[in-house]
């Protein structure tokens, strides 16, 4: 059993480096992975005429500078693959700078202090929506996205704040009720002009009563800010679940698949990111590069071993959700080594699996990646247990290195290694 709806999630606002063509490749990827939808989430990456303070953080980035997303939206078609723009009412990517420049608008805390988010990569302020000024703004906004930049996407992609919202006074019992005007608002405008538009929105203006159940929209749930209850999923639309899968444990994508399966959603997507920019990171500037696959000899990102196996895990389980893990590891035996290799399976599982823990931050691999930031992740009283993992980890990398030497997987293991001696000749 195959989902109906496959796809994933990506953020192009944090990819300042890539261009068409590269995004044409990630789309060919995706493609490849029997995609179907993809989220591009672009608060903050198009040049928008009206607010240019909105990207004015974002200067560097390539959208900017060539407004190339109407093209990759018609190649995405040409593919197959329906096409949503992502944005968040009143916060993150875009709309934080415009609230920085815009400070009389920002949101509150209770003792009337400007709340400020926490994000990535536009983390400035966000916006309290009880004002007039911001409400238009949020328009406006979301109009020009679509109507003037985007006409050709297939819909949109509203995601409600995850780190928390304008805590005002109103806003406090009332926050939840203005998003969903907007939602509404902006949802009619767009069904207007395309009545056949996807709007993908969370469920919780359903779940807390603020709106009557509408089978036009979407939903989606999340681990994380959306769950799932029955009282939303008697409704007769079409349903999504999301898996944060790209900065995360390689266990999280079966997980999400199953609980999409179990739950009868039609839909599974994940989180396929690229972030690629330089922002602070532990008190020093540090560039993201997207996949951060530093090793990589691929031509393109994706096409390195470990996106490959991230790949590959979510085109599995969107296939076959409820597999089991002895089916899995048999897929992935036939799938990299062309026969059955149960060690081989083993080894390129356990690489994978160590090198998706102890993100630094999101986009930014742990210290196993980058041991020149060992002592920037670990305060010094977690450093001894840190080295005696790590110690174990690269003992066992040793070993995969020579065992598979003529090989990517041996190259990545050593790769590490070589790092690793280099700057900390001590563990060895």
């Amino acid at each position: 059993m195959s989902f109906r709806i496959r796809g994933y999630y990506v953020i192009p606002s944090r990819n300042q480096f890539w261009g068409l063509s590269e995004w044409k490749r990630y789309i060919d990827c995706a493609h490849e992975d029997d995609c179907n939808l993809i989220v591009l989430w672009i608060a903050g990456s198009f040049p928008s005429r009206k607010y240019p303070e909105t990207w004015s953080y974002n200067r560097a980035h390539r959208n900017i500078q060539e407004n190339f997303y109407p093209a990759l939206i018609d190649y995405a078609h040409s593919k197959g693959i329906r096409v949503v723009l992502g944005f968040t009412p009143y916060a993150y990517d875009g709309v934080a700078s415009y609230a920085s420049k815009h400070p009389e608008l920002a949101g509150r805390n209770p003792d009337g202090s400007i709340y400020k988010t926490q994000g990535i990569h536009d983390v400035a302020m966000m916006l309290c929506p009880n004002h007039s000024e911001a409400r238009q703004f949020m328009l406006d906004y979301v109009r020009e996205m679509v109507f003037n930049f985007h006409p050709n996407a297939d819909g949109l992609f509203v995601e409600s704040s995850d780190y928390g919202h304008c805590q005002c006074e109103s806003c406090q019992t009332n926050y939840v009720k203005r998003e969903w005007d907007f939602v509404q608002q902006i949802s009619d405008e767009v069904w207007q002009t395309n009545p056949d538009a996807t709007i993908v929105i969370y469920p919780l203006y359903f779940q807390r009563g603020i709106a009557e159940p509408n089978s036009r929209f979407t939903l989606q749930f999340t681990p994380h800010s959306a769950h799932i209850t029955p009282d939303v999923l008697g409704i007769n639309c079409d349903k999504l679940y999301w898996e944060g899968f790209s900065f995360s444990s390689i266990n999280v994508v079966a997980r999400g698949a199953r609980v999409a399966y179990e739950n009868d959603l039609d839909g599974y997507i994940v989180a396929m990111e690229t972030f690629g920019y330089t922002q602070e990171l532990n008190g020093r500037l540090v560039k993201y590069e997207p996949f951060d696959v530093p090793w990589s000899t691929a031509e393109f990102p994706m096409e390195d071993l470990v996106p490959r196996f991230l790949r590959f895990s979510y085109r599995f389980y969107s296939q076959n959700p409820n597999a089991t893990e002895q089916d899995y590891r048999a897929a992935i035996s036939r799938h990299f080594f062309g026969e059955e290799n149960e060690k081989g399976a083993e080894d390129l599982v356990y690489v994978c699996s160590v090198l998706q823990e102890d993100f630094q931050h999101f986009g930014r691999r742990s210290s196993l990646v980058h041991p020149e930031d060992f002592d920037f992740q670990y305060p010094p009283d977690k450093r001894p247990e840190a080295y005696a993992r790590y110690k174990d980890v690269l003992k066992k990398m040793e070993m995969i290195a020579e065992k598979h030497c003529s090989y990517e997987l041996g190259h990545i293991a050593r790769w590490i290694i070589d790092k690793w001696r280099a700057i900390h000749p001590e563990l060895f």
